[in-house]
């Protein structure tokens, strides 16, 4: 017996409804059509182990299931409970990681859900994973803020001691400039006292000049 691909199916049935048409009787005696199982849809999208998911679709009767990561791959064979024409049921598996792809496969090749299928318990650690993600971002921002509130802090202090030591600095040039100026009035008094000696002393000199020439003229 002759088995026939999906894509023949149509190129055959449309052949032999032509030539039946002519002739008044069918001419595919003998060719057993078998077309691929195809799935439209699945539902629910998500659950956890033990989820029964339904998919509808064509040529399902005796088909088996499994979930895969992605088309071509292999994966997680599921226990199908019911299967017709165009309704599979199957149960969802353990050790699903991230969503996944529903094959079904008959004699006759795959076919793949367009949908993906999440595992609740996946869900569940992508959130929980995305939480701590989240609370270590906000440490990492919370440790950012402390260091740079640390910095600004620092940098505070120091332009506090820039200004003590800048304000001690012109005290002490206030003080020198003070000290200079009272060296400078004391040099001046001095000078005056030594121009007054200069000038008593040279008129005492004279006078005193004056007594020896007189005595010595005197003898």
């Amino acid at each position: 017996m002759k088995k026939i691909s999906c894509g023949e199916e149509k190129w055959y049935s449309d052949v032999m409804y032509l030539f039946s048409g002519i002739t008044g009787s069918p001419l595919n005696r003998g060719i057993t059509t078998s077309p691929t199982a195809r799935i439209e849809s699945i539902s629910p999208v998500s659950g956890g182990v033990g989820t029964e998911v339904t998919v509808r679709g064509q040529n399902l009767k005796g088909a088996t299931a499994s979930f895969i990561p992605k088309p071509g791959e292999s994966g997680k064979e599921g226990v199908v409970t019911y299967s017709d024409a165009t309704t599979l049921k199957v149960k969802v598996p353990s050790g699903l990681i991230g969503s996944v792809f529903v094959q079904v496969r008959t004699s006759y090749g795959p076919n793949y859900s367009s949908q993906t299928f999440t595992p609740t318990e996946m869900s569940q650690k992508i959130a929980e994973q995305a939480v701590i993600q989240r609370e270590g971002d906000l440490t990492v921002d919370l440790q950012a803020q402390k260091a740079a509130r640390d910095a600004l802090e620092k940098e505070r202090t120091a332009f506090t001691e820039a200004q003590k030591v800048f304000q001690q600095d012109q005290t002490t040039l206030i003080q020198t400039q003070e000290q200079v100026r009272q060296a400078q009035i004391e040099a001046q008094a001095t000078q005056a006292q030594i121009k007054r000696f200069l000038m008593y002393g040279g008129v005492g000199g004279l006078a005193l000049m004056g007594v020896m020439l007189f005595l010595k003229w005197k003898k």
